[in-house]
């Protein structure tokens, strides 16, 4: 559903398909940990089955999207994953 490269400077980018719109979507994470960027993955790709189906969030990706402070928490909700805070 959404998959992880690295850019060249080191950090890693995240790119998805929007399920309403249908157009490519990409995440750059301030990360260069492959092991956070794959977390960063799953909880995107559990927020996109929840956009998708019309559910919530699994509690572990709701308490992670809870767990985001302000600079980092614009990024999913720029790529239309969540609603503006």
């Amino acid at each position: 559903m959404a998959s992880l490269s690295k850019d060249p400077s080191g950090n890693y980018r995240l790119q998805f398909e929007d399920p309403v719109s249908g157009r490519l979507k990409t995440l750059r994470l301030p990360c260069r940990d492959k092991k956070a960027a794959r977390e960063v993955r799953v909880h995107v790709e559990q927020l996109l089955q929840a956009k998708m189906t019309g559910t919530v969030p699994p509690p572990a990706t709701a308490a992670w999207l809870a767990s985001l402070t302000e600079p980092p928490r614009s990024r999913p909700a720029n790529a239309g994953l969540i609603e503006h805070a």
